[in-house]
């Protein structure tokens, strides 16, 4: 990884450069000269684009912003690895994922056209950024790092008092013993052009109100694109919705008319009536897995993802199984968003006519599998058995360039919470696996 592994390893975390460099990279530049002959990481793997963007730069100034940050590290004798959240961001399925974008009207066609003669320079800044830190910096992609939270949870929402907003006692129980009515769970908090598209193919098959569908914010065309609803009539869809009390104690409550939905980590109660979560998550370009993806994982629920091409099979190959029992996930592998979304749609409107209380059972084995599977991933990062030298120096908190250094443990612990060595979570880790094996096996009783 480093082409000096000798050099001492220092963690840049991504929130030092979001409160320290005021100023973006130009900060960056001047700040590396104290670290001269070390090897940095910039460890921002919340974000698959840079958390620092060029939004609003010319292409030509950023190209050479890059350029000046390469040749101020190799001026100090430092080397810069910087990991991202997402899987990769191969050449090729940039191509086809920009190719999705113009057609749905993110891009105008004249930019897209360019994609294949201009390169990078017919980019947005996200996506130029990536291409040339790629061309300049040694890039690592991290993309478990939202499944510590899903983790963390699996046993907290039936064993929190039940006066914590975040509680959900008879989450499994339910789950066991209520009869299913409806095919799906699928939250869209934020409104992006992906998720439009996806909320409009839904109001295409009459799927929406028949089914647990959020709508938390209105999509405006010419802020997330100039996408142009064909079928949806765009409402404000709440499920069990949360926001914050405003008072000390930093919790949430329950609403049922305010446009906001905390899901952080939360299967909503609703869901304990659905077969499968769908969800739309957070990039249409990149393999990008949020706790959107992994509390359903973690928490015994089936899954689909509307996303990039492949983005489910992706999870297949990394030992996860899908649910073919209920979904032929061959949609994933279709070449556009549109060929994607329909397909999926035509399946969810078919299973209206199925037992779903049956295909639930159907799969069970598959839900502790993956479970458990997620869990063992934790656990093998957590106890950095892969000797990767950045989870190493994760792990060593001396190793760590943070902004709230001396603040309280606690918030230490949660602000580098996925690569901090975390003894607690390892009991948290084995008792939520202790929930989904029983909730497995009821279930199993109960087909």
């Amino acid at each position: 990884m480093f082409k000096n592994p000798n050099l001492p390893v220092r963690i840049i975390d991504r929130n030092y450069v979001n409160y320290t460099f005021t100023n973006g990279y130009s900060d960056l530049i001047n700040w590396v000269k104290d670290y001269p002959n070390t090897n940095l990481v910039l460890w921002q793997p919340m974000e698959w684009a840079p958390y620092h963007s060029s939004w609003g730069i010319d292409p030509g100034i950023t190209v050479k912003k890059f350029k000046d940050i390469k040749d101020a590290f190799d001026s100090v004798g430092s080397e810069l690895v910087w990991t991202f959240g997402s899987t990769d961001h191969a050449w090729d399925k940039i191509k086809v994922a920009l190719s999705d974008q113009v057609s749905s009207g993110h891009r105008n066609p004249q930019e897209g056209d360019e994609i294949e003669s201009s390169g990078v320079l017919a980019m947005d800044n996200d996506l130029m950024d990536t291409q040339l830190i790629a061309e300049h910096f040694t890039v690592t992609f991290d993309p478990y790092y939202f499944l510590h939270d899903a983790v963390g949870s699996i046993n907290d929402i039936i064993t929190m008092e039940e006066h914590d907003s975040g509680a959900q006692p008879n989450f499994y129980k339910d789950m066991v013993n209520n009869p299913i009515s409806k095919v799906f769970t699928n939250l869209n908090r934020g409104p992006w052009i992906h998720r439009a598209q996806w909320i409009d193919q839904m109001a295409k098959y009459d799927l929406i109100d028949s089914n647990v569908v959020s709508w938390n914010q209105e999509y405006i065309r010419g802020n997330n694109g100039n996408y142009k609803f064909k079928h949806f009539n765009q409402k404000i869809i709440n499920v069990d919705a949360m926001l914050p009390t405003g008072d000390s104690s930093g919790g949430f409550v329950l609403t049922a008319d305010n446009d906001h939905h905390f899901s952080y980590c939360r299967i909503p109660n609703e869901s304990t009536d659905t077969l499968i979560d769908i969800i739309t998550e957070s990039s249409p370009m990149f393999y990008f897995y949020t706790e959107k993806t992994w509390k359903s994982v973690c928490k015994g629920r089936p899954f689909a993802i509307v996303g990039p091409k492949g983005i489910n099979h992706w999870l297949q190959e990394q030992g996860f199984q899908l649910y073919d029992e209920i979904i032929d996930y061959s949609y994933d592998l279709l070449d556009t968003q549109e060929e994607r979304n329909d397909h999926l749609a035509k399946q969810l409107k078919a299973l209206e006519q199925a037992d779903l209380k049956a295909l639930q059972v159907s799969v069970a084995d598959k839900l502790l599998h993956n479970a458990a599977h997620a869990i063992q991933i934790w656990t093998d990062n957590n106890n950095n058995t892969h000797n990767d030298p950045i989870r190493a120096g994760l792990h060593d908190n001396d190793s760590v360039i943070y902004t709230w250094k001396h603040e309280s443990e606690e918030r230490l612990s949660h602000h580098i919470h996925c690569g901090h060595y975390d003894t607690v979570m390892v009991g948290r880790a084995q008792a939520g696996l202790k929930v989904i094996q029983e909730f497995v096996h009821l279930l199993k009783q109960k087909g």
